[in-house]
């Protein structure tokens, strides 16, 4: 729910922000562009702005019928003292083009006078003056007042110049009388080819900020998203169209900086005509070819090969060419690219609504993001070639294309993010259940409880991070560590035992049969820990279940505050029914295999689990040169016992005789039952006189302990034992207890109830 709000949050920030930046263009577009609201033009080389309120109606342009004499370059002191016979021209017009008599090469003089209201007298006027073809003189009531380039009357006294001036002067008068030499030897069109524009000292300096802010909002919009797209290239070479929109946009940067205001060539006033004219034509030659190698890669299927590879050719030979040929040349070389850009337009713009009417091109968005900026270039083109009057807004075009392309960006991106994250995620769960998998056969690899405790511990690390973690197993209504990991102290850890009704950590687990979760355990009241509390910030709690049954419970510890996630619990929590199962088979296992090694009547080891031993621990002395010594147990008259009491009796004083012989052995010794009343009892790492010491020990704790009933009263039991003991070297253990035996028979033939011994280093019988 949250994230559904952050994003309706960002969208609509998103749309704010866009509308200001389109609001603050379309601003400062209307601060730079004059008003044609009143439509007053000059007539005969008089403007009437009686009428003209600067402060409310803007500043104007002054075009119209502007007195012109042709090839004559006249000062204010020559209309001061003559009058010559004038012609009238349409401003802003190249000369050329209003009279086909007249040649591109050549100079002329216009002259304009301009009536106001009179309470503009005394007022600080300014006048924009854009770039001339191709160098200009200005004067402004008889006073030079703007100057580009030298004005001269031949190529070699010509010096051109391009740069656009804005400069003021106090109006004294309700008239203004304006004096505009040009000269043109440099360019395919001499003349004007913009307005001049006369308004307020504020209109005007906003007017040229207006301009230079607009063109640096371009320049740094255009060359952030350039670098942008490359950067995103170089780290995916295989994403071509990044290649060429971002080389697109740093060249439309550097177009940004090289027409209209020229702000950037005003820095550097050591700058060329011939600079400026090739970087405005190379900039545009490149910027047409890699606008074909965008739309080309967006629209391939569709494309012939022939013509974008001719396309790509023209491109390069004006390349080129202008680098080397001569400004005059390049400006009539520049007529012949922009008719060849506008058929590619023509073509390009076939190939794309073809593209998105045969459904080879679904995005809307990319058809149109592509169509608009064609179309703006073509209407830019059409009026440099004088077939429309709209203003340049291809800059502005191309702006556009950049805001849909973002769009898209972040459109393509966040699918892929998505589809990344969707595959990230299936890998993860893939390796999640391969690991589970692997563990889950870890833990059933093995049917020893103790092994798969100490697998459970270790293999869990790799799923949930711990520093330590203990197992627990319920005995008699309390918890006992059964197996831990990751302590320093690992025995005294095996000493805790928890009575789950005290402890609420596991009463809780208990009763919820699910994982708990301690984010913070030093601010959790109910939790205790038994050694280096100290240390743990965060703990988890996880039933081990089998059949929903708590067979176990696994606590882990981390030094880390909430460290411990959901995602954490599902794990641990699925992996706990896993580890459940191994734990019941090992325990079921334990106890089947503790059913087949022990004999049912005596609980003592029965032959074959006691030769089994018998045989690990011969070999163990054996190989250490230990003396090791046995003993065979007969009971005495056991027949008589059973003729005359019965054999449930017998089975009473034979258990008897086990828990006797149990209580006095220690738990290095092996007892066994041997069969029917014979027992049978290895002594590992014992020397024959403690051995002979044990077996009377035997002997005399079962004679004093006779065995009580209610039928038969007290029934007296008598041993006969054999003992011997050897430091085996070649011999086996048959060999020991076949000796044992006869010392037994030995025993009884003696008058029973006694112990023979027999040393085998030695063979001295005692």
């Amino acid at each position: 729910m949250m994230l559904k709000k952050e994003k309706s949050l960002i969208i609509t920030l998103s749309i704010i922000i866009l509308a200001a930046l389109l609001y603050t263009i379309f601003t400062l577009n209307k601060l730079s562009n004059a008003s044609t609201s009143s439509n007053i033009n000059a007539q005969k080389g008089a403007l009437e702005l009686s009428n003209w309120n600067f402060h409310k109606d803007g500043y104007t342009s002054l075009g119209g019928q502007w007195e012109f004499y042709w090839q004559q370059l006249l000062t204010p002191e020559d209309f001061a003292t003559s009058s010559p016979l004038p012609s009238y021209i349409e401003m802003p017009m190249e000369w050329n083009k209003y009279n086909k008599d007249y040649s591109s090469n050549g100079y002329a003089t216009y002259t304009l006078t301009i009536k106001l209201n009179d309470k503009y007298k005394n007022t600080l006027l300014g006048i924009s003056v854009p770039s001339m073809l191709s160098a200009y003189k200005l004067w402004v009531n008889g006073d030079l007042f703007a100057s580009n380039g030298i004005v001269g009357t031949s190529a070699s006294s010509e010096c051109p110049s391009t740069i656009p001036l804005t400069s003021y002067f106090m109006n004294k008068s309700n008239k203004i009388h304006l004096v505009l030499q040009v000269s043109n030897y440099n360019f395919r069109n001499g003349g004007t080819q913009h307005k001049i524009c006369l308004g307020t000292q504020s209109q005007m300096a906003n007017k040229r900020e207006a301009s230079i802010a607009l063109e640096i909002l371009y320049f740094g919009v255009l060359l952030i998203m350039g670098l942008y797209q490359l950067w995103l290239y170089a780290f995916r070479t295989d994403d071509t169209p990044k290649l060429y929109f971002g080389a697109l946009c740093i060249t439309l940067s550097l177009i940004a900086l090289t027409v209209g205001n020229k702000y950037f060539f005003t820095m550097y006033n050591n700058l060329s005509y011939s600079l400026d004219i090739k970087l405005k034509y190379l900039t545009f030659y490149v910027g047409v070819y890699f606008m074909i190698n965008y739309i080309h890669i967006l629209f391939k299927n569709n494309y012939s090969k022939w013509i974008i590879n001719g396309c790509k050719l023209f491109c390069f030979f004006f390349i080129t060419t202008t680098i080397f040929i001569p400004p005059l040349l390049s400006s009539k070389f520049l007529i012949i690219f922009q008719i060849y850009t506008l058929l590619m337009i023509i073509y390009a713009a076939f190939i794309i609504l073809k593209s998105y009417h045969s459904k080879k091109q679904e995005n809307l968005i990319i058809s149109i993001s592509c169509l608009v900026p064609i179309a703006i270039i073509a209407m830019s083109i059409l009026r440099y070639l004088g077939l429309n009057n709209i203003n340049d807004y291809s800059l502005s075009g191309f702006l556009l294309l950049i805001l849909l392309n973002a769009f898209m960006l972040a459109m393509n991106e966040s699918k892929a993010y998505r589809k990344i994250e969707n595959l990230s995620k299936e890998k993860e769960q893939y390796l999640l259940a391969e690991k589970l998998t692997k563990v889950t056969l870890l833990l059933n690899s093995t049917l020893n409880l103790q092994e798969v405790l100490d697998k459970l511990l270790e293999n869990l690390k790799e799923l949930v991070p711990y520093d330590s973690a203990s197992f627990f197993m319920e005995e008699n209504n309390r918890f006992n560590v059964m197996a831990g990991n990751g302590f320093e102290n690992v025995e005294e850890i095996y000493k805790i035992s928890i009575n789950k009704e005290d402890d609420n950590l596991f009463k809780e687990i208990c009763k919820t049969k699910t994982t708990l979760l301690v984010s913070d355990v030093k601010e959790d009241p109910r939790f205790s820990l038994f050694i280096d509390n100290f240390t743990i910030e965060s703990w988890m709690g996880i039933p081990i279940l089998f059949k929903n049954e708590i067979v176990g419970i696994l606590t882990l510890d981390s030094t880390q505050k909430n460290i411990y996630t959901k995602y954490h619990c599902d794990i641990a929590l699925y992996f706990a029914c896993h580890a459940g199962m191994a734990i019941e088979n090992a325990k079921l296992h334990g106890k089947t295999k503790q059913l087949a090694s022990i004999d049912p009547l005596t609980s003592l080891y029965n032959r074959r689990s006691f030769f089994e031993l018998a045989n690990i621990n011969f070999d163990k002395a054996k190989s250490f040169a230990q003396t090791i010594s046995g003993i065979m147990m007969d009971i005495d008259d056991f027949k008589k016992i059973n003729d005359n009491l019965g054999h449930y009796t017998g089975d009473l004083v034979l258990k008897h005789l086990s828990k006797i012989c149990s209580e006095t052995l220690s738990n290095s010794h092996i007892l066994g039952r041997f069969g029917g009343e014979e027992f049978i009892v290895l002594l590992p790492a014992t020397s024959f006189e403690s051995a002979e010491i044990i077996g009377e020990t035997l002997r005399s704790a079962v004679e004093n302990n006779p065995m009580i009933t209610r039928a038969s009263g007290s029934i007296p039991i008598a041993l006969s034992i054999g003992v011997a003991s050897i430091t085996p070297t070649i011999q086996d253990l048959d060999y020991l207890f076949i000796e044992a035996d006869k010392a037994l028979y030995q025993a009884k033939s003696l008058g029973k109830n006694q112990v023979v011994s027999i040393n085998l280093d030695t063979l001295i019988v005692t």
